[in-house]
């Protein structure tokens, strides 16, 4: 089992709209869920880091635990179609055509610690911040690429900006 990806612990509210979003609530009807603004929820799922990790784990325990659940099921309705199947070859075909859909549901992404969305958040603001040095660098100018230089720049840019987040965000 995955342990909790942050120390810092959600307050109630949170915690409670989170619950609402995992049963499929949206963010006005979790914030009611809650006692909090649509906004608020809003915020919290855009910009909270913590709330975010958490959120991510969450959706990911539950979309494993309903795979499981799925998987346990899969025995006995093999069982059932097989019987199905044998006088039928009807349905048979139509098993076939829909067994070409299997596996299109892929599982829910996003990182599920606050170092995780923080990094993330910390390798956009580096790319925006290069593509605007490289776009005040070219103004009347060919540009020519060092792939180098940029992969260089760009890794100091994500060092900078997960430091700043950090300090922001991790600093209780």
């Amino acid at each position: 089992m995955v342990t909790k990806p942050h120390k810092k612990s959600l307050s109630p509210e949170q915690e409670l709209a989170i619950s609402a979003l995992l049963a499929g609530k949206t963010d006005t009807q979790a914030g009611k869920v809650a006692g909090v603004t649509r906004e608020c929820v809003n915020r919290w799922r855009n910009h909270d880091p913590f709330f975010q990790a958490e959120y991510n784990l969450r959706r990911d325990e539950t979309w494993r635990s309903h795979k499981e659940c799925l998987h346990s099921l899969v025995s006995d309705a093999l069982r059932t179609i097989s019987e199905a199947v044998k006088n039928n070859p009807t349905i048979a075909m139509k098993i076939l055509e829909k067994c070409q859909g299997l596996n299109v549901i892929e599982p829910p992404t996003g990182p599920t610690t606050v170092e995780g969305i923080l990094l993330e958040l910390a390798c956009e603001r580096a790319e925006l911040e290069l593509t605007e040095m490289r776009r005040k660098e070219s103004e009347g100018q060919l540009v020519i690429i060092d792939p180098i230089r940029d992969t260089e720049e760009l890794s100091a840019l994500v060092t900078k900006h997960f430091s700043i987040l950090k300090e922001k965000h991790l600093v209780e």
